[in-house]
């Protein structure tokens, strides 16, 4: 494991070409990839407390990483993310607890105003007042989780690939973001709207564009860490 970190790139990330390559990265192997990406997630979330979201991100990672590097890839390569279990899971720990301390605030306002909408008798202009606050915690939880996806997207890379701890993973996924910031914020926004279409298709539609949306962020770690 190595603990140092390591050099990143300053460079143009545009988003479309990002996807672009994403695509001619997987093209060739999508059903593969497709399945890789499907499993990798389901499993992910199939534990409590996000347990196998560190291994199964690193095994989906790994396996973009081989084909980018143009080795053959199979399935089985998805549970070689188990090799780094523990690492992986200090990173996502950190994430998510880094993830929840930011959100309190809210939480504590959502709360209060739910059981004052509860306990109050003041009719509708109560009911609606508690809409916007939920409309307004929603939107601000959705506004966290774009900002921690970029500050953190480079972090199971960097772990399969340099074989960085998790700390120092997510140390260097951060400064290399930072220097990339307004290219890589708009591919996660753009991997987002891709996403969100792919919801309005009766959900099914956002897992066929998953192999397209990691395969956009292994080619934007590629151009920021060159390796």
């Amino acid at each position: 494991m190595n603990t140092t970190s390591v050099e990143y790139q300053k460079v143009p990330i545009e988003p479309l070409e990002c996807l672009k390559s994403g695509w001619e990265l997987i093209r060739d192997k999508y059903w593969l990839f497709l399945g890789i990406t499907v499993v990798g997630t389901l499993i992910s979330s199939a534990v409590p407390l996000a347990i196998l979201t560190g291994p199964m991100m690193c095994g989906i990672f790994l396996c973009y990483l081989s084909k980018l590097r143009g080795e053959e890839v199979s399935f089985e390569r998805l549970f070689k993310g188990f090799d780094h279990f523990v690492q992986s899971l200090i990173a996502t720990l950190i994430v998510f607890g880094i993830t929840f301390i930011i959100l309190i605030p809210f939480i504590v306002v959502f709360l209060v105003g739910f059981l004052g909408a509860v306990s109050s008798d003041g009719g509708e202009a109560v009911g609606v007042g508690f809409v916007f606050l939920m409309l307004f915690f929603y939107a601000f939880a959705l506004l966290i989780g774009v900002v921690v996806s970029c500050l953190f997207i480079f972090t199971y890379p960097l772990i399969v690939d340099v074989g960085l701890s998790g700390i120092e993973a997510l140390k260097t996924s951060v400064k290399a973001v930072w220097a990339n910031i307004w290219g890589i914020l708009g591919l996660v926004l753009l991997n987002c709207v891709i996403s969100f279409v792919g919801i309005l298709f009766c959900y099914v539609g956002a897992l066929f564009v998953m192999p397209v949306v990691f395969g956009s962020v292994t080619i934007a770690y590629r151009k920021v860490f060159p390796g």
